[in-house]
């Protein structure tokens, strides 16, 4: 009962943050007159809401759903004290008989309670500002930004402390209301600073719950308050009788190397430059990483990260702390710990007369943050989705990152803007811009066999005069016919609708959940913004380099070079998972 208890608030509380996350987005956009003006961001199962931000938030329903069996196994909904959906949604779920039907009614109770604190915080027609005026960056940037952090730190905590007591680890508490770390305190103190940045002339610009600082103090706080209160209430409508903690509270997020399997694949990539080319500098790539030292960090109770790199000889070594500089999110059932990694990787790389598969599970590579690189698939558990997308799953924070057991970090997608010195000081850089796509992309990693990882954009010719994007050439071969183009995984027999190659174009489909390697095939294309089987290419400079993309595999699809031993273990990308 506790693993399910804990398991349906964290995935309630995701959800609920994500909703908030996408609307507050929309209505950023909005208000700047990227878009119309007629779309409602307060509603998103709306007509009108933007249909990329409507799948993420669809994608974490469905993983919801799919993952319930799994942590909730052999749990009835009475047993936890469910008897009925609360309203607004038993109407959408009349009947709690499994628990598929909790997860579906807490989603929907998720959705509901986060856009009720957005409209109220935003109004149900705030003014288009078409730049970032003051009462723009009043609303967005103080009222929005300070509430949605004030809510996910009551999330979090409350969730925390519940835990605490169904295991044990407390005496019976109110939970709801009580702040056991004085984190939430802080949160609220922050939350006040923020809203304080705003003047009186500003809020009566705007459609919020108040147009002077004071109400607004009060108004925005009692919003976040309502919305946490109420889900809490409805995560845990009864108190069970105290669970006696067993090996199977273990979170089951298994994405950590198995026993080492033998690399089998022998293709080559669609290259024609040598085996024996190298990195053209062949220096000490230090200067790459991020300075961490004035970092936000993943919040309070958290340790601060580090880094630091040492080039000896032909090795470079990352030392890190693995602790991400932004905000912690949890995406998984996984909590967040420091570790003691010593990354090692050949300073001047070479290419091999064959590529080698990266690992299936573990490290593959670290990303200029210090933060280990994972592949793109997920671990066997939960049997039901096992070695599948973790992207199209939307089980990712919003820099592509998450936690494995023992509270292992790591990132499965790289975010340019989550990688670059200037994000180093924002708790949520993800909130700031894309990078222009006419300047090219910096190196967001180092993949274990040496060479660079940059972002998606490269120039053209080595005098730089045009600047392209860098796509996979690996097309999806098990996406559900009939569901090209569609924008929800709602429309989904079984799977996720999300971003695939098709015939070497982008589009969307749905794409099953079970071995992403098997559902995915590479076919080398015509033309020069196309990469190679392992990801990467030979740029206009004459260097390998790996890319990352917008579509799998992501960041690295396989080793060009020969890799050193860092804690991974592989299976053949394109073949069968075990």
């Amino acid at each position: 009962l506790t693993r399910c208890r804990k398991f349906l608030a964290s995935r309630t509380h995701a959800l609920a943050t994500t909703t908030a996350y996408q609307e507050l987005t929309c209505h950023k956009q909005r208000m700047l007159g990227t878009l119309d003006a007629t779309v409602d961001c307060n509603d998103p199962d709306g007509a009108t809401f933007p249909s990329e931000r409507s799948i993420r938030i669809a994608n974490k329903v469905a993983s919801f759903a799919s993952h319930v069996p799994t942590y909730c196994s052999g749990v009835g909904p009475t047993q936890l004290g469910f008897a009925s959906c609360a309203a607004p949604c038993a109407a959408e779920v009349p009947a709690l008989t499994n628990m598929e039907n909790v997860a579906e009614c807490l989603s929907c109770l998720a959705k509901h309670e986060a856009s009720v604190a957005t409209l109220t915080n935003y109004g149900s027609n705030p003014p288009i500002t078409t730049t970032r005026t003051d009462p723009w960056q009043c609303q967005n940037n103080d009222l929005a930004s300070g509430a949605y952090s004030y809510g996910r730190t009551r999330m979090s905590q409350q969730r925390a402390c519940q835990y605490k007591e169904d295991s044990n680890r407390i005496t019976t508490t109110d939970c709801r209301s009580t702040d056991l770390t004085g984190k939430i305190a802080t949160a609220a103190t922050h939350l006040a600073t923020k809203i304080d940045k705003c003047a009186d002339s500003d809020l009566g610009a705007l459609t919020a719950c108040a147009t002077t600082v004071a109400a607004a103090q009060s108004c925005v706080r009692t919003a976040v308050e309502t919305m946490t209160d109420n889900l809490f209430d409805d995560i845990y409508p009864t108190i069970p009788p105290t669970p006696t903690p067993t090996a199977t509270d273990t979170p089951t997020i298994t994405d950590t190397p198995p026993p080492t399997r033998t690399p089998t694949i022998s293709a080559t990539p669609a290259s024609t430059a040598t085996a024996t080319a190298t990195t053209a500098a062949g220096s000490c790539p230090s200067s790459s990483f991020l300075n961490v030292s004035g970092a936000a960090g993943p919040g309070s109770g958290y340790p601060t990260p580090s880094l630091s790199v040492a080039c000896s000889g032909a090795t470079v070594t990352v030392h890190s702390n693995g602790i991400p500089t932004y905000q912690y999110i949890a995406m998984t059932p996984n909590g967040l710990q420091a570790k003691s990694y010593n990354f090692n990787f050949p300073q001047s790389p070479a290419a091999a007369a064959s590529p080698t598969n990266v690992p299936l599970l573990g490290n593959m590579g670290v990303s200029v943050s210090g933060i280990p690189i994972y592949a793109v698939n997920e671990g066997p558990q939960p049997t039901s989705d096992a070695y599948g997308d973790p992207i199209a799953a939307a089980i990712l924070d919003e820099c592509g990152s998450h936690s494995a057991q023992q509270g292992t970090f790591h990132y499965h997608k790289l975010l340019v803007k989550c990688l670059i010195q200037s994000a180093v000081s924002s708790s949520q850089p993800w909130n700031n811009a894309d990078p222009s796509p006419n300047n090219p992309s910096p190196i967001v990693g180092y993949a274990f066999d040496g060479f660079p990882i940059y972002g998606p954009y490269e120039c053209t010719n080595s005098g730089c005069t045009s600047v392209q994007e860098m796509l996979s050439a690996w097309d999806n071969t098990g996406y559900q016919a009939g569901t090209v183009g569609c924008t929800s995984s709602a429309g989904c027999t079984s799977g996720y609708c999300t971003e695939v190659m098709i015939g070497g174009a982008s589009t969307t489909a749905c794409v099953p959940k079970t071995c992403v390697w098997s559902n995915n095939k590479y076919t080398a294309k015509a033309g020069s913004n196309y990469l190679d089987q392992c990801n990467g290419h030979y740029g206009p400079n004459g260097d390998y380099h790996y890319h990352t993309t917008s579509t799998f595999p992501y960041i690295v699809g396989c080793y060009r070079g020969t890799p050193t031993n860092n804690g991974g273990n592989g299976t053949p990308p394109g073949g069968t998972c075990p």
